[in-house]
């Protein structure tokens, strides 16, 4: 979770995006883990763990492989984790 929260707070402090669980580097489609698959339940986990808050939208796509697509927006303040940690991608 603290792994995908510093990625959320990463692309919040550049320009937002999107963002894929269950997609390796790679490109191969592996599928999204059941702790991972609840759209509401990351949203409220990333909401959670950000100061100010990320509102994110997360949804669910593919039919027999599971995927979830997390839309990040570009955050006007600088955004933080809970632990206080403040990233941006390069």
């Amino acid at each position: 979770d603290n792994d995908l929260v510093e990625a959320v707070v990463g692309m919040a402090n550049t320009r937002g995006g999107e963002l894929y669980l269950g997609v390796e580097d790679d490109g191969t489609i592996t599928g999204v883990c059941d702790s991972h698959a609840d759209e509401i339940g990351i949203s409220a986990l990333i909401a959670n763990m950000t100061v100010p808050s990320i509102p994110v939208r997360a949804e669910i796509i593919g039919q027999e492989i599971k995927v979830l697509k997390i839309e990040i927006p570009m955050s006007r303040t600088i955004v933080a984790t809970t632990n206080g940690k403040i990233l941006k991608r390069r």
